[in-house]
């Protein structure tokens, strides 16, 4: 259960691999898969994978990493490596835009 919602939460923080059903369509109960996902959920799954709401959360991401032997901090370095500065992150995805542009 804890690795299906640290999956999940990944998945929400759009920083895991892209899910594309194969077959007729959606099956009932797979909505989320296919989803678009707004900036304001994919922010508030960010902050949590990175342990920023952990004293306002009843299940707070250091629990589930250290229930699963993971390293909560490691976690919440790539987290905050992977996410554009507009989400809260480090990485800017238009860095040298202009240079290429111009």
């Amino acid at each position: 259960m804890l690795l299906r919602l640290l999956a999940d939460a990944i998945y929400q923080a759009d920083l895991g691999p892209s899910v594309r059903r194969q077959g007729p369509g959606p099956r009932a109960g797979a909505g989320r898969f296919g989803a678009r996902r707004r900036p304001a959920q994919i922010v508030a799954a960010r902050r949590w994978l990175a342990g920023e709401l952990d004293d306002q959360v009843r299940l707070p991401i250091a629990f589930v990493c250290d229930a699963l032997g993971l390293d909560a901090g490691m976690l919440a370095a790539a987290v905050r490596a992977r996410a554009p500065i507009h989400l809260g992150g480090k990485s800017d995805p238009w860095v040298g835009f202009a240079s290429k542009t111009s």
